[in-house]
């Protein structure tokens, strides 16, 4: 045991009670430590050494202190070591839903191992070709918009969740679905770019002020399709009106502090098999993904004061 700790953390977890001599001996700790014994009344310049006869931490001392308060630090740090699981493949997913398994029983995997995935919207048709349920379906949207929201929130308090992989919504690339099976799947770009959350999907673009033209809803986009309006006039009007009437509103009722995800993955799979095409899916998720950012961002930052619209 190393005869000089750092005693703050000592000092705090048990003080030592039966060295009264103690207080007026304090000093500062060595630059190991880096820490300030903020009890200390008197003496705060100087450098505890080892050997120090006015010292009064000896080894057995520190040891009895700050045992309690190191086993518990040991026992977090093991915990969160052990609780980092490696994320759910997609994959699986679509494998396990071929396989007959219960929508139940794949989003039971997905939430146990904290698995959330950014999917583009053209991917939620292709998912429901090969075999997935709507319920996983809507569940993936729904989370992956549960972790937008905590990002943003961190993001607005000038945080992050640092740059743990597994802790953001994977990135997938479903390409060769259709062709031999297989899913890459990855974590999200991981760099500080200003104005752009980190852990976002590279896909992702800050949303535009739309204000003067108006925006879109999903069901006069679809009506534009029906009326045979191309792809690229499809495209421009997102590009240019923006999406509206997105945030509270979808889903299931239900009780939560977090927004509904607008527009939900069987939607999104619907609006597919209706005959929108990927390209303007795809500019439809990534539309509502800006919105939504932006609304949790004025949100955040107007937090405490007052209603907020």
């Amino acid at each position: 045991m190393p005869r000089v700790l750092c005693a703050q953390v000592a000092w705090i977890a048990s003080p030592p009670r039966r060295e009264p001599s103690i207080l007026p001996r304090c000093r500062n700790l060595p630059a190991p430590c880096a820490v300030t014994l903020s009890h200390c009344p008197a003496r705060t310049t100087g450098t505890l050494q080892e050997g120090d006869p006015e010292s009064v931490f000896d080894a057995a001392l520190i040891w009895r202190a700050c045992r309690a308060a190191l086993f518990a630090l040991l026992l977090v740090s093991t915990g969160a070591v052990a609780g980092m699981r490696e994320p759910f493949l997609l994959s699986d997913v679509v494998t396990r839903s071929q396989k007959g398994d219960s929508p139940d029983s794949i989003i039971r995997a997905l939430r146990t191992t904290r698995t959330t995935y950014a999917l583009r919207g053209s991917d939620f048709g292709k998912l429901r070709e090969a075999g997935v349920k709507d319920d996983v379906l809507d569940y993936i949207q729904q989370t992956f918009f549960n972790d937008v929201d905590l990002v943003v929130r961190y993001w607005s308090a000038g945080e992050t969740m640092g740059r743990c992989g597994p802790c953001y919504p994977q990135q997938v690339d479903l390409g060769a679905l259709h062709t031999d099976g297989s899913i890459r799947q990855m974590p999200p770009p991981l760099r500080s770019n200003p104005g752009r959350p980190l852990g976002l999907p590279d896909w992702y673009r800050t949303a535009r002020n739309h204000a003067r033209l108006g925006g879109i809803t999903v069901d006069e986009l679809r009506d534009l399709m029906k009326t045979g309006q191309t792809e690229e006039q499809l495209l421009h009007e997102l590009r240019t009106r923006g999406l509206i009437d997105v945030i509270g509103v979808g889903g299931k009722l239900s009780f939560s502090t977090r927004l509904s995800a607008g527009i939900p993955g069987s939607t999104m799979a619907d609006l597919h098999e209706e005959g929108l095409s990927d390209a303007v899916l795809d500019e439809l998720q990534a539309n509502l993904l800006a919105v939504m950012v932006e609304h949790l961002r004025l949100k955040y930052l107007n937090l405490g004061r007052g209603a907020f619209h």
